[in-house]
């Protein structure tokens, strides 16, 4: 009989946002890897008269997930930017589990995970965050989970993080690291540079380096434009943000004198994959910025910059590399160095044979890192702790 798994996130969906996004993939591969899955996630008033079946159809086409992951909407109170709905869905979510009958609950948000462990039902926590980032209520919910024996496992994606959780006492046994992946089925439409310049009204004639994702301070972007405005010959595509957010950007740009510098604002999940294939080079904001924020440890957009098989340049940060390896798959620079990361562009451009080298090693990695494969070894995980409590 497959595992019967209530997924429970609070997050609004659909959103920009990348955890929605990991949320999504996730549970669909520990479908696909043969567990009944049930995402149990807010649902907006302004949809009370929209069908369920087309929200969800519209939610699976935005992530690009199929219908084997079976999606649960939960009503409480309207969404607010405090947050306020989020203990109502927890409580509704556990509830609802418990009556179904489901094995155990999964859910990357710490509440719901703790309540349930607090009503004696089995759960896995998953977290890409450093223990040592949390503090106050936080931490004593999470260290009041970590010692209860309704406690499958934690997981987590990167060895970065599952060091700190050692650190605060989680058993090794009770954590995994495992990577997030990218979904082949995004990139099975392969492009070339001027198939993709073509359809996004860029140039294809110019060098072009790209960075996908969000615009905020603490991802980075000031890395970014320091980086352009020394290598003024070079485009520097930034794609993410909202509208407002993404015009401020260029604006801040055309201030700055940095004419190579253009914006694109944020699109849905799928169709980002042609602004990497348009690229000469994908770029990670070489910061160490990003490790002052918790939510910002091995973003998913690395793994698809793999997968796009383009060369890489990103900062040597402790988390980015475990995935990447300098001068192999990318060239990793030191953080807070825009000098380096210039030179490291530089030199992907004006050697082409490091620049397909680069590229087709970033492809060879990519095949490890699928959300399919990720699914199987965190279920095989779940299963060996769960046997592992019965004996």
């Amino acid at each position: 009989m497959p595992l019967r798994i209530a997924y429970v996130s609070d997050r609004p969906f659909p959103s920009f946002w990348t955890d929605t996004q990991q949320v999504m993939k996730n549970a669909e591969a520990l479908a696909l890897a043969g567990a009944e899955v049930r995402l149990a996630i807010p649902r907006a008033y302004r949809s009370i008269v929209r069908p369920a079946a087309r929200r969800h159809r519209a939610l699976r086409e935005f992530y690009g997930v199929s219908a084997s992951l079976d999606l649960q909407d939960i009503l409480t109170i309207p969404c607010t930017p405090a947050r306020l709905e989020k203990w109502p869905h927890a409580l509704v979510a556990q509830r609802r589990a418990a009556l179904a009958g489901c094995d155990l609950l999964y859910s990357r948000n710490l509440f719901p995970a703790w309540l349930a462990a607090r009503r004696r039902s089995r759960v896995v926590y998953e977290t890409h965050r450093r223990f040592d980032a949390a503090s106050g209520l936080k931490a004593r919910a999470f260290l009041d989970l970590a010692g209860r024996r309704e406690l499958v496992g934690v997981v987590t994606n990167s060895e970065y993080v599952r060091e700190s959780l050692l650190r605060a006492g989680v058993g090794a046994d009770r954590v995994l690291s495992s990577k997030l992946g990218h979904d082949p089925r995004d990139f099975a439409a392969r492009l070339t540079k001027v198939e993709a310049c073509q359809a996004l009204a860029l140039d294809p004639r110019r060098p072009l380096a790209v960075y996908a994702g969000h615009v905020d301070a603490t991802k980075g972007i000031d890395a970014l434009l320091a980086i352009a405005g020394l290598l003024p010959d070079v485009g520097f595509l930034l794609v993410g943000g909202s509208r407002i957010a993404s015009a401020a950007l260029a604006v801040r740009a055309r201030r700055m004198g940095l004419s190579n510098v253009s914006t694109r604002p944020r699109v849905p999940p799928r169709a980002v994959v042609p602004y990497l294939y348009a690229s000469d080079i994908l770029i990670n904001p070489p910061s160490s910025t990003l490790l002052a924020f918790p939510h910002t440890i091995t973003p998913i957009k690395l793994y698809n910059y793999l997968a796009a098989g383009r060369p890489i340049v990103a900062g040597r940060t402790p988390d980015v590399a475990e995935l990447l390896t300098h001068d192999v798959d990318a060239l990793l620079c030191r953080p807070d160095d825009p000098h380096a990361a210039a030179d490291a562009i530089a030199r992907v451009l004006r050697t082409p044979e490091l620049a397909a080298r680069l590229a087709a090693r970033a492809l060879e990695t990519s095949a490890r890192y699928t959300w399919e494969e990720r699914g199987r070894r965190i279920l095989r995980f779940i299963q060996a702790r769960l046997d592992e409590g019965r004996s």
